[in-house]
């Protein structure tokens, strides 16, 4: 799910602006083998709250922006395949 890129400093600043994107980058880093949405968004809910499993409500939102804001920002921009 990770590739490598050469992006400009502005974008490298918009990426890591969010804490969520900085949480799914920092758990790609940290995995060989590609994550499927679902176990990312568990884990970065674990992160969020601190609890595992995590709140339902907060693992199903962090699936939600995964999947509809977050992943394909950093597809778009080529730092991760969705």
């Amino acid at each position: 799910m990770f590739q490598r890129s050469v992006l400009p400093e502005v974008e490298v600043y918009q990426i890591l602006s969010n804490a969520r994107r900085r949480e799914a980058l920092a758990e790609l880093w940290a995995q060989p083998d590609a994550l499927s949405l679902r176990e990312l968004s568990e884990r970065i809910a674990t992160t969020e709250s601190g609890q595992s499993p995590a709140p339902r409500a907060l693992r199903e939102s962090v699936y939600n922006a995964l999947h509809q804001t977050h992943l394909p920002k950093m597809h778009d921009m080529g730092l991760v395949v969705y």
